[in-house]
């Protein structure tokens, strides 16, 4: 298995060249990495961050499709990176065999640490590793293929939201998920918030106290007085960290 940083096309030279090659995108499948740039998140951020959309989105035939931004937050040109990657042939496609998952465990210091950093992201791999290139991929243009991909990611997200992590709540007594803090923002005197698995909920408090199970569900902006919390909830009422707006 070569390891190669900043490869652009490596391990396609070794599939046109007639070796098996196992696909792992340290970007994509890397779980160490942070989930996101919150610094009270824990993980690695050296090759970005990786959610359950970044493992999701992955094109192991063309991997320059599977970003939208660089390192540093400036825009990924789809046609320029094409541009510079190796091409994969016909024959060398046949020999992509798969695709790997890797968490380097320097940075887990429990078994709920592992879990943390699995679940869900790893779910995102898992799709990949099963279906191989999205659908989405084989658009004739870039507008196409990213409409596409907003279409099949709200299928793939509400899927997760709504049976995935209820079923890995029950299953062999409960994994130790990620939950996210609600994605919030505070627009014309208006709070906007949503979270982005559905059939997990956020619910708020307005006079400072931390949200509960019994606190109200958020359904549509409210306005922004100052001192109300928000925060995301499973279907078995597990919470996530609060957001606290000023």
């Amino acid at each position: 298995m070569p390891w190669q940083v900043g490869g652009r096309g490596y391990a396609y030279r070794l599939a046109n060249a007639g070796y098996p090659v196992v696909i792992c995108s340290s970007a994509n499948f890397y779980f160490d990495l942070a989930y996101d740039w919150d610094p009270n998140e824990r993980g690695h951020t050296w090759s970005g961050v990786t959610d359950l959309y970044q493992a999701w989105k992955t094109v192991p035939g063309q991997l320059y499709l599977s970003h939208d931004q660089t390192i540093e937050g400036k825009e990924w040109s789809w046609e320029a990176a094409r541009e510079s990657f190796t091409k994969l042939t016909p024959e060398g496609k046949k020999n992509i065999i798969g695709v790997s998952g890797q968490l380097w465990t320097e940075t887990v210091k429990s078994s709920e640490m592992l879990e943390y950093y699995l679940f869900p992201k790893m779910l995102g791999y898992i799709e990949r590793a099963w279906v191989g290139d999205p659908a989405w991929s084989a658009s004739e243009s870039e507008a196409d293929m990213k409409s596409k991909r907003l279409e099949e990611w709200n299928v793939f997200a509400n899927l997760i939201g709504q049976k995935e992590i209820p079923r890995l709540e029950q299953l062999l007594g409960g994994f130790n998920q990620r939950i996210p803090k609600p994605g919030v923002l505070v627009k014309d005197g208006l709070i906007y918030a949503n979270v982005q698995t559905p059939g997990l909920v956020i619910r708020y408090t307005q006079d400072s106290t931390e949200p509960t199970e019994t606190s109200p569900i958020y359904s549509s902006p409210l306005p922004h007085r100052g001192g109300q919390k928000l925060r995301v909830f499973t279907p078995a009422g597990n919470a996530g960290p609060v957001v606290t707006l000023d």
